[in-house]
């Protein structure tokens, strides 16, 4: 399978802010820590000396910190850094740590040397029994260069589409910095690679309310910040050294981003430190105020083999689409908009509409391959409420497959990941209009 990935929207912000010259970034295009940001450090008191903290990760239900050790020690610390919880001899060179359900008393373990992801119970203080063996995935031909970081990415905000499970783990191998993106429905399968192009990775984290994976690289003393898809959006240069872990998690109503990195400081020595940003580089920090209201859909009617329906984002309207145009309508069944957008009928197609950047207006975006031609292309329109107007257009070789699924619509990253047969494909889209595609 070809994947070819880009965001285009914040990498473009990124550029600008950061001055970033391309993607992917090199150190030489990383960001420090901006002055002002306020720090802490809450372990080494909590943990002692000879405590070698080796992944941390933020358990939003219990407003803790949960912590292990290559030792075999699994810690819980308090936003003071109070040591709550100790879960010592428990075997294994526990690497990373993270959090399915924040509802549940189970956490998941990274070891390194066996390539096991051990289900954990913060209730029992003990492993459940339940395991995933992904070392198959992990080409690790190095000593103690193996499974160094772990987190968990939910249904709905990767673009690999739902599991039973409720997402997929992406893990981290320290001898060439890759993350490997893993689903253990049943027994494990990998599902995508991210190539950092460094090495060294030794902490992985990803929080819904910032939408990016951050993966700390302690060899270069860097964090890089990823989309769920794998595009690079940034790098920050972190302080000290030796970075073993990182956590990352907004409170509210502050609408702080808290960045934890677990240190192991050497000589014995243990830190936990906790950098708070009320305004970050890469995105804005926000709080959702309340829930969202939820809508009262019109009736639409149903698709058929050659029309496709689907709601405006208000679900007051309805877009209807054979590939060739595309139309708007009202409840009553009266035309709003419609444009042309190929001569000839596809030979498949897909739709979809999504306010990408939260503007009020639609985005429509129409996936098609032709009747003959090995071209996968999408097509970008926006509906205001009352006019339908033509907004981008991008095209790139695909197989000669004639499937066409959109898989994943990213509002967040203003990106789309389309099916074209066997080969998957990311868009990024400027709010401009115009729509890109590269190789990762």
């Amino acid at each position: 399978m070809r994947v070819s990935l880009i965001n285009l929207r914040h990498i473009v912000g990124a550029i600008l802010l950061l001055g970033l010259a391309s993607v992917p970034a090199m150190a030489s295009a990383a960001f420090p820590v901006p002055d002002g940001v306020v720090s802490s450090e809450i372990g080494a008191a909590a943990l002692g000396s000879g405590w070698e903290p080796s992944g941390v990760v933020w358990h939003e239900d219990r407003g803790t910190y949960i912590v292990v050790s290559d030792d075999g020690v699994v810690a819980e610390l308090s936003t003071s850094g109070a040591l709550l919880n100790e879960w010592t001899g428990l075997g294994y060179d526990l690497e990373g740590v993270t959090v399915v359900d924040p509802s549940s008393s189970l956490v998941y373990l990274a070891g390194e040397r066996t390539g096991l992801i051990l289900e954990f119970d913060l209730a029992s203080g003990s492993f459940t029994g339940t395991s995933w063996d992904i070392s198959a995935f992990l080409p690790n031909t190095a000593s103690n260069q193996g499974l160094e970081a772990l987190t968990f990415v939910p249904d709905g905000t990767h673009p690999y589409g739902d599991t039973s499970f409720g997402g997929l783990f992406y893990a981290g191998l320290q001898q060439n910095g890759n993350i490997y993106i893993v689903n253990v429905d049943s027994s494990p399968v990998l599902e995508g690679t991210v190539v950092s192009g460094i090495t060294d990775i030794s902490g992985l984290s990803y929080d819904s309310a910032t939408g990016y994976l951050v993966a700390v690289h302690d060899g270069y003393n860097v964090a890089r910040m990823y989309t769920p898809a794998g595009a690079l959006l940034g790098e920050m240069v972190l302080p000290g050294d030796n970075q073993e872990g990182v956590a990352t998690h907004v409170s509210c109503p502050d609408a702080e981003l808290h960045v934890t990195i677990a240190e192991d400081a050497g000589s014995g020595a243990s830190e936990v430190w906790v950098y708070s940003f009320d305004e970050f580089p890469l995105a804005p920090i926000t709080c959702a105020s309340e829930e969202p209201e939820e809508l009262e859909c019109i009736a639409i009617p149903s698709d058929t083999s050659t029309v496709k329906y689907v709601h405006t984002s208000d679900c007051q309207s309805y877009v209807a689409s054979d590939g060739r145009f595309v139309r708007v309508y009202d409840d009553a069944g009266s035309l709003l908009g419609q444009r042309y957008l190929y001569r000839k009928v596809p030979g498949a197609f897909d739709l979809a509409v999504e306010d990408l950047y939260g503007d009020g207006v639609d985005e429509v975006i129409v996936a098609t391959m032709p009747p003959r031609r090995s071209n996968g292309r999408i097509a970008i329109l926006r509906f205001d409420g009352s006019s339908l107007t033509k907004n981008g257009f991008a095209k790139t070789p695909v197989s000669s497959d004639r499937t066409v699924e959109i898989e994943h619509v990213d509002a967040q990253f203003g990106s789309v990941v389309v099916n074209y047969g066997s080969d998957q494909v990311m868009f990024g889209v400027f709010k401009g209009g115009k729509v890109s595609v590269a190789e990762l």
